[in-house]
């Protein structure tokens, strides 16, 4: 049988860009689509004895900050000099032995 879970990976992090302007054109305007950085997708949600969770794929984008938006403001109190969006996206099949909606909740 063939592995199209690693295929619709390697599609979406070629044409990830791409897949945000057609899916979530919203969130791509305001998105800087070349700063995209692909994380680690290992998961310790309860170290150091808990259980581990693999991620699909897990993207960070930097965020464009609208010069005419309150300005957000970082742990100091100072304007944030960048801003950042983290993206999970799961890859799931109709046929998976477990839905992604009883997975997910435990992933954090």
């Amino acid at each position: 049988m063939p592995d199209h879970d690693q295929r619709f990976k390697t599609l979406i992090k070629e044409f990830f860009p791409d897949f945000l302007r057609l899916f979530f054109p919203f969130y791509a305007d305001r998105l800087e689509l070349d700063s995209v950085h692909w994380e680690p997708t290992e998961l310790l949600p309860h170290p150091p004895d808990g259980s581990r969770h693999h991620l699909d794929l897990v993207a960070k984008l930097k965020i464009r900050q609208d010069p005419n938006a309150v300005p957000i403001l970082d742990a100091s109190g100072e304007k944030a000099k960048e801003l950042f969006a983290v993206i999970h996206l799961e890859i799931e099949s109709s046929q998976s032995k477990t839905s992604i909606m009883e997975r997910l909740p435990t992933y954090y």
